[in-house]
């Protein structure tokens, strides 16, 4: 399919221009910049409040640390978080319930997998061969034909861009949107 220019119209263009040219007076961009930066301060004073206790060190120690100074720093760490996270799912953190069998089956996976690195999926064949059975799962379960495919990631934010870039250059190579919204 060729690819067809796409214009926005003539409203939505008219409708930009307006708020653009609003935007750009003073007062308005006084006000917005006043609000703007009263919610970046609360933003930052909700997310540095757990922190009004605590000491930071603020440059690598002199001498290595022991493994059990490591441990007792980790659980100084883990008492700051106001989430009662262990008790139960967490919409966009926690996606399971406590269960001990699961955590004693992932602890042995990732103690198997520690030091494999997917990076380098030469030497790490089995986590290639891991990887690529996943994504097989995904391109079944989405109805994908033998000639789908799919990569892994990260998890979280990258997911989601990953997921908007593949939408957009869709939607550009064959639909011909050159000005996708989202």
């Amino acid at each position: 399919m060729g690819r067809t220019i796409v214009c926005a119209g003539f409203v939505p263009n008219v409708r930009r221009g307006f708020l653009s040219t609003l935007r750009s007076l003073p007062i308005v961009r006084d006000y917005v910049r006043e609000k703007m930066d009263n919610i970046a301060l609360d933003v930052e004073r909700s997310l540095n409040k757990c922190y009004a206790d605590c000491r930071f060190i603020l440059e690598l120690p002199e001498k290595r640390w022991t493994p059990e100074a490591i441990l007792e720093e980790m659980d100084r760490n883990d008492g700051l978080c106001p989430v009662k996270w262990k008790k139960g799912v967490v919409s966009g953190a926690i996606y399971t319930e406590h269960d001990s069998r699961l955590e004693a089956m992932m602890i042995s996976v990732y103690e198997r997998h520690l030091r494999s690195n997917p990076l380098h999926s030469d030497v790490f064949v089995g986590v290639r061969k891991m990887e690529a059975e996943v994504i097989r799962w995904c391109c079944n379960l989405f109805h994908g034909g033998p000639d789908s495919c799919g990569s892994m990631t990260s998890g979280g934010t990258e997911s989601l861009i990953l997921a908007c870039k593949a939408h957009r250059d869709y939607g550009y190579f064959e639909k011909g949107i050159v000005y996708p919204e989202m």
